[in-house]
Parts: structure tokens; C-alpha cells; sequence
């Protein structure tokens, strides 16, 4: 599989949908009840020492790279009593792409934020934040993804 290169200027083919934690939403035709859809077996592909990583399985049997990252911590009071985390899921279609996305971004470390920032090759992508009450999706256009 070819991954397209990762654009040096903000997509104009990324959409981006605004979800409610609790919203059912749809990828590729597949409803989503919720996040935990999203990580219903875990694979074990990826090693990654600090655990910010992992590959799971969805409801419907796609690969999803999970990408968590702790709210940042400016104190001991911080890291004493901070339990959020930025959490980015990745849908793959083979376990080849989920190998090429992780080493995109361990190369470029994107945030993963769902933005047009954000590579549109990554997408589909969902994107919750534990500080705010919606998720959000991106996809790429050009991929013909339904997303509602």
C-alpha cells in the first residue's frame, strides 16, 4: 500500500465532524456506538516503551493505531492529580498501514488532533480530548470515506 507523502501546508481536503462523547458516528458505512467500538481486541504489533501506543481491533475487525498522550504537567501538584490524556485513534486497513502511520509519527510527531494541520493520509481519524465533552473526526475527501 502507498501512503500519499504528508503535506507541508494545511489540507483543503481534510473534513472534520464535531461528535458528543456519548454520540453513535459512522466511518466507511460502519456505526460506532462510541469510542470503546473502537479498541475491542487488542493486537500486539508495537512495543513502545513509554505505552503512548497501541493496536487494536474494532467492532468491525479494521486495525486502529491508538495514540495517548498525557495533558501536560507544569508542577507536583500536576502530575500528582492529572488523570486527562489527548487520545488520537487511527483507522487502518492492514496491519502494513498501521506499521507506515506509527512510523510517520514517530519520525514527525504529529499531534494527531484531528485539525487541518493534521496529514490528511492519517485519516480516518478520531480524536478525543478528556477536557472536553465532544470527539472529533477527520477524513480525507479525496478517499471518499463516508463520515456522518
Amino acid at each position: 500500500m502507498d501512503i500519499q507523502k504528508p503535506e507541508q501546508e494545511p489540507s483543503n481536503m481534510v473534513i472534520i465532524k464535531q461528535h458528543g462523547k456519548q454520540d453513535r458516528f459512522q466511518i466507511n458505512g460502519n456505526i460506532y456506538e462510541g469510542i470503546p467500538d473502537l479498541f475491542c481486541k487488542k493486537v500486539s504489533v508495537i512495543a513502545d516503551m513509554n505505552y503512548k501506543f497501541g493496536v487494536y481491533q474494532d467492532k468491525f475487525d479494521n486495525y486502529v493505531l491508538t495514540k495517548c498522550e498525557a495533558y501536560p504537567c507544569f508542577d507536583s501538584s500536576d502530575r500528582m492529580y492529572e488523570n486527562r490524556f489527548y487520545n488520537s485513534y487511527l483507522l487502518c486497513t492492514s496491519l502494513e498501514e498501521v506499521i507506515e502511520k506509527y512510523n510517520y509519527i514517530m519520525e514527525n510527531n504529529p499531534g494527531c488532533r484531528a485539525d487541518q494541520y493534521t496529514p490528511s493520509f492519517l485519516a480516518p481519524l478520531v480524536y478525543a480530548d478528556d477536557g472536553l465533552t465532544t470527539i472529533s473526526i477527520m477524513t480525507d475527501s479525496n478517499k471518499k470515506e463516508n463520515i456522518s
